[in-house]
């Protein structure tokens, strides 16, 4: 399905292209001046296709059988959300991109990466009735300025002619970084640290959006909560699928 760009989208691009006229950017990926992210980095960021694990998406190995399409960790313990798709691999490029999203301040990249998200969503067949993003503690957005996982998923939604609704989850307590924590110390750092508005959720089927996943036990979390809300169900994106031994700072 062709993607239709919307009024909103169309007036927001223009105001952050009017913003790099004046302070003129560097693509993320390669550096190249004058855009944010250039088509020839775009061109080699590659979709995470193949045989994957029919509830997280992880890579499935090539030879052998899963049990039930599923991987290790989802037939040990099977998450809350429905599917968890993520358009990339957390290596090259679009490491450098996720990177520069979370701590160059770079808000308006979400902007220049969201045309391939869509197009890559697009393939999935989903059709929520609302699109959310997982979210910071309040001392982390304070610090940060602003979440990287609503400047993916705002425009996102814009694009795929999604309703947005950001403000029907929230982080209601701290948590650690996941950084150096092993699988289970990981789900136990997440684990009951969201809370989710029921009048915005209920009876709703809900996308939930995030910048990077490793293990899946934020998106996990936050959907059990979702879900807990009267959600009927939750599905999840990320824009990049990082490997356990490539920890990132949240």
């Amino acid at each position: 399905m062709p993607i239709t760009v919307g009024t909103r989208y169309n007036i927001e691009h223009t105001l952050w292209g009017l913003v790099d006229l004046v302070y003129p950017p560097n693509c993320a990926g390669c550096g190249k001046t004058g855009t944010q992210w250039c088509a020839d980095c775009s061109s080699k960021v590659l979709p995470l296709y193949g045989r994957l694990c029919r509830k997280c998406g992880d890579p499935l190995p090539h030879t052998g059988s899963a049990k039930k399409d599923l991987c290790v960790e989802c037939l040990h313990t099977e998450p809350a959300y429905n599917t968890l798709r993520s358009y990339t691999l957390f290596e090259g490029l679009a490491r450098k991109a996720m990177h520069r999203l979370k701590y160059g301040g770079d808000h308006g990249l979400g902007f220049a990466l969201a045309w391939d998200f869509a197009t890559f969503v697009d393939t999935l067949g989903l059709s929520p009735d609302i699109v959310t993003a997982v979210p910071l503690s309040p001392s982390r957005l304070k610090q940060r300025g602003y979440n990287q996982a609503v400047s993916l998923a705002r425009p996102l939604a814009m694009l795929m002619g999604w309703k947005f609704e950001p403000g029907c989850i929230y982080r209601h307590r701290e948590t650690r970084s996941q950084v150096g924590l092993g699988v289970w110390e990981r789900r136990e750092n997440v684990r009951d640290a969201f809370s989710s508005v029921e009048e915005l959720v209920t009876e709703k089927k809900v996308l939930l959006v995030d910048d990077t996943t490793t293990t899946g036990s934020t998106l996990d979390f936050a959907s059990c909560s979702i879900i807990k809300a009267g959600a009927n169900i939750v599905d999840c994106i990320a824009f990049a699928k990082a490997e356990a031994h490539q920890d990132h700072p949240i």
